[in-house]
């Protein structure tokens, strides 16, 4: 490889370390990672504005960088790669904080970027999607068949939850996907950039702590975090209806009926359902008391 970053970038490296199908190295002071990437040109072309005007705000993000060619996709021995310069340590783990602060300091970047959001639609043909693929590939799985319905159900409550707004939303730069074992590496990564409401990033990482199972509920840590960010009536209501979405459930889903992989970690997902519905009911009381929720009887009980 280390050829081949000389001839594509005219970049001496050194300290190369492979990781998967990545490789991260250092060339004089500066830290790089070449990234295996399968996303469509026009998708990275995107998310590299996004970093731009990140940097060029003082913000913090990996930076794109393109090949002697000045193309922002590099293929070396069949498999394309992206170059990126990061300024941050890559194995240390993000916390909620972290989050938090970059929904935060990203927000005056998302309105260089036009973007009209129908979660409502989103979510809807992603269930359709589901659903088709359950018909077709995963009757065949017990695990899937029998615990299907009640996630369409969850999505279909949280789809519902959505008439309920009136785009008074914020958006800002988020993660098409967040985990709460992520890096700061991956956390500052663009090719998982999206412009997107602001509380994306922190319901999904709140998902994921929440079935990773690390100890975490409804304290006074986690309502004095979510009170100091300050949303508008329309932005606790989206807090609520991601909460509910299942994302965590459907993602694994997808890995299981399309690339087959094992059912281990949707088994732990689904016997966490009745601790899950309970930190859901002491949301949905909590944020009651802050702004004025849509009647939810099930979660009343």
């Amino acid at each position: 490889m280390k050829n081949a970053i000389y001839y594509f970038y005219q970049m001496t490296s050194y300290d190369i370390h492979k990781n998967n199908k990545n490789y991260f190295f250092k060339s004089s002071v500066n830290k790089y990672a070449l990234i295996h990437t399968e996303l469509p040109i026009e998708i990275i072309e995107k998310v590299k504005k996004i970093s731009f005007e990140m940097l060029k705000s003082g913000l913090i993000s990996n930076e794109l960088i393109n090949n002697k060619t000045n193309s922002i996709v590099t293929n070396i021995d069949g498999i394309n790669y992206v170059l990126m310069r990061y300024y941050v340590n890559r194995t240390n783990t993000i916390n909620i904080n972290d989050v938090l602060a970059f929904t935060n300091n990203s927000y005056s970047v998302a309105h260089h970027f036009n973007r009209e959001i129908n979660w409502k639609t989103l979510w809807s043909d992603k269930i359709d999607y589901m659903e088709y693929q359950i018909l077709n590939f995963g009757k065949k799985n017990k695990i899937i068949r029998e615990s299907f319905s009640y996630y369409v159900g969850l999505g279909e409550n949280a789809i519902c939850l959505l008439n309920n707004l009136t785009n008074n939303i914020y958006l800002s730069v988020q993660h098409k996907r967040m985990n709460c074992n992520y890096t700061h590496f991956d956390l500052y990564n663009p090719l998982n950039y999206i412009i997107d409401s602001r509380v994306r990033d922190i319901c999904e990482y709140i998902k994921s702590r929440f079935f990773n199972n690390v100890k975490f509920g409804l304290n006074d840590e986690l309502k004095n975090l979510i009170i100091n960010q300050h949303y508008t009536h329309d932005e606790y209501i989206l807090f609520l209806s991601r909460i509910m979405f299942p994302t965590y459930y459907f993602d694994l889903f997808e890995k299981i009926v399309v690339d087959n992989e094992e059912t281990s970690k949707i088994k732990k997902i689904i016997n966490k359902v009745q601790e899950f519905e309970i930190f859901l009911k002491n949301l949905y009381i909590y944020l009651c008391q802050l702004t004025e929720m849509p009647d939810i009887e099930w979660l009343k009980k």
